[in-house]
C-alpha cells in the first residue's frame, strides 16, 4: 500500500474550498510527520468523532490500518445516504407546495382577466 504520510499529502488537493478541512489536515500531517500516530492528530484537530478516531487508534495498533479506514467509509457512506433520504423527505412537501402556488398564480393570471371581461359584458347588456 501507500505510505500514510503521502497519503495525508495526497488529499491536499481535495480540500482546497474547505478550509477548515484544510487546515485540520495540515495539522494532521504535521503531526504524522514529526512522528506521530495518526489517531494522535485526529484527536489534536478535535474536528473528527470519537468513534472514528478510536477506530484509527485501534487499526494502528493492530496493523489493521487499510481494513478499518474501508469499513468507517462504507459505515460513514450509509449514514450519508441516510441523511440525504431524510432531507430529500423534508424538502418534497415543500417543492411540491411550491409548484401549487406556481400553478395558481399562473391560473389566476390567466382567468382574472376573462372573468373581468365576462362580468363588463354583462353589466353593458344590463344597461341597454
Amino acid at each position: 500500500g501507500m505510505p500514510l504520510l503521502d497519503s495525508l499529502y495526497a488529499l491536499n488537493g481535495i480540500f482546497e474550498k474547505s478550509v477548515p478541512y484544510k487546515e485540520c489536515l495540515a495539522l494532521v500531517q504535521n503531526g504524522v510527520a514529526s512522528g506521530g500516530t495518526l489517531a494522535a492528530g485526529l484527536v489534536e484537530v478535535r474536528l473528527f468523532t470519537p468513534i472514528l478516531v478510536n477506530l484509527v487508534r485501534v487499526g494502528e495498533e493492530s496493523g489493521q490500518l487499510p481494513l478499518v479506514l474501508e469499513q468507517v467509509s462504507a459505515y460513514y457512506k450509509q449514514k450519508v445516504a441516510a441523511l440525504a433520504g431524510r432531507i430529500t423527505s423534508m424538502i418534497e412537501p415543500c417543492i411540491i407546495l411550491g409548484m401549487g402556488v406556481t400553478v395558481a398564480c399562473i391560473l389566476t393570471a390567466i382567468y382574472l382577466p376573462m372573468f373581468n371581461m365576462g362580468g363588463a359584458v354583462v353589466t353593458t347588456t344590463s344597461c341597454v
